[in-house]
């Protein structure tokens, strides 16, 4: 059974506009995101995802938040200081999390066959 992981996209603290992605390693040793119908799947609810982990045979690891707020906040700003996250990770640690998140979703992409 595979591990897989899911990744909550955190967008504002004051709203419930979190979604849901599910990250996993693939027979190949790829990371890859879960598809369904060749696009990436996206889960209203952290629920909805652990259902479809437990549905596809994968093994459920844990959950990781990702940002979005402070990434966009990053980016708009180009601001290089060091702020400290409530988690107490740097914003390079935040940069290289999101890198590593697009790049697995680029090879998502790439391996899944187009229609």
């Amino acid at each position: 059974m595979t591990d897989a992981w899911i990744i909550e996209l955190c967008g504002d603290a004051h709203d419930d506009s979190s979604k849901y992605l599910i990250w996993y390693e693939d027979e190949h040793g790829k990371n890859q995101v879960y598809t369904i119908d060749n696009k990436i799947a996206c889960f209203a609810s952290e629920q909805s995802a652990k259902n479809m982990i437990y549905k596809s045979d994968l093994c459920y690891m844990a959950t990781e938040i990702y940002d979005l707020k402070r990434i966009e906040y990053w980016v708009s700003t180009c601001n290089p200081s060091k702020i400290i996250n409530s988690a107490g990770k740097s914003d390079r640690d935040l940069l290289l999390e999101f890198w590593n998140l697009f790049d697995d979703i680029e090879e998502t992409l790439e391996s899944t066959p187009s229609r």
